[in-house]
């Protein structure tokens, strides 16, 4: 769906880009800065297809594309000759991805051409923040100089990877997460599920548009999620085999499931904590579990449930340092059974 037309959280760059197309004053470069599944890259692809279209149609003040034109269809599914992705190349599996100089060379030398059928041409740099330095300088040469059809899109998780010459030369536009309420309620229109499921594909995404619909979506992280609160809730009197097989379980899956479960995991404890804290059932994402969230909130201390949240944090970690799913994932889940068995409220 179209950020123009409504995604959630974003509205604040739709509006900025809007307000380009309608004046007419387009930058050059735009940094559009927030993590994956925020919207970034429908974000872009977006705008270059109301640029391109060929019968722009304006709705409650909001251009958008018609969605019929040759330009419209081409741009859909990036087969239209002037918006052009630039992604990197990996050579070998130990290529850890980033746009090289090279890379970066031939968009340069791609800039030159004139656009093949309309007045823009348009790149869209997918993970643009992993451009090594010597790459960045290559680009400068396009930024410092853009010809007047030029528009790139930087696609960055973050601007701390970018020379400052180069943040000079580009709007930086800021993707924020998405009010639990509102991610919901796009979820209940769009996606067609219920309103308590939708409140907790919101808050288990963290206010992440892509993340929502892809769990929405994924049959098997609905399955994994069920599974998960299932052993977590027997996990204080679980074996050190059964803790040993479920993280078997969850990493040996085809579609390596170690991210969600975490991920999970750090939900359902933040739940015990908010509920021991404010007891405001408002504010938790498992609603359905009130009763079991109650129960643990009471028994356990602060000092355990904090001890909990540091396993965790320790297990991402971990991840990032490249180590083996399952034993992270055992590891972890021991040191929390500790926490919580330790825990009890004498």
């Amino acid at each position: 769906m179209s950020v123009f037309s409504g995604t959630p959280g974003q509205q604040e760059a739709a509006e900025h880009l809007q307000n380009a197309l309608r004046t007419g004053h387009i930058s050059h470069a735009y940094i559009l800065c927030g993590e994956k599944g925020s919207g970034r890259m429908e974000l872009a692809r977006d705008f270059a297809q109301t640029l391109l279209c060929e019968n722009r149609v304006e709705r409650n003040g909001v251009l958008l594309p018609c969605g019929k034109c040759h330009s419209c269809l081409q741009a859909q599914t990036f087969n239209h000759p002037d918006l052009i992705p630039v992604v990197h190349q990996k050579k070998n599996d130990a290529d850890r991805g980033a746009l090289s100089v090279d890379e970066i060379r031939a968009l340069r030398s791609d800039v030159s051409i004139l656009p093949y059928s309309g007045e823009y041409k348009i790149y869209i740099l997918k993970d643009a923040e992993s451009m090594t330095v010597q790459a960045q300088n290559a680009l400068l040469k396009v930024l410092e100089e853009p010809p007047s059809y030029a528009i790139l899109f930087l696609l960055a998780d973050g601007i701390s990877g970018f020379l400052p010459t180069v943040l000079s030369r580009c709007i930086t536009l800021r993707l924020h997460p998405a009010d639990r309420n509102v991610l919901a309620d796009y979820l209940v229109r769009v996606k067609g599920i219920g309103e308590r499921a939708a409140l907790q594909l919101a808050g288990l995404s963290h206010g992440n548009p892509g993340r929502a619909a892809e769990l929405c979506s994924g049959e098997g992280t609905g399955e994994i999620l069920r599974e998960t609160i299932a052993f977590l809730k027997n996990l204080p009197a679980s074996t050190s085999v059964e803790i040993s097989s479920f993280a078997g379980h969850v990493s040996d899956k085809k579609e390596n499931h170690t991210e969600d479960v975490l991920d999970f995991a750090g939900s359902w404890y933040r739940d015990i904590l908010v509920m021991k804290r404010t007891q405001d059932p408002e504010r938790l994402i498992f609603t359905e579990e009130l009763q079991y969230i109650s129960s643990t909130a009471q028994t356990q201390t602060l000092q355990a449930l904090a001890a909990v949240l540091d396993a965790l944090d320790t297990a991402a970690l971990r991840r990032s340092a490249g180590g083996n799913d399952m034993q992270i994932l055992e590891m972890c889940f021991l040191s929390i059974r500790t926490a919580l068995t330790s825990g009890y409220n004498r």
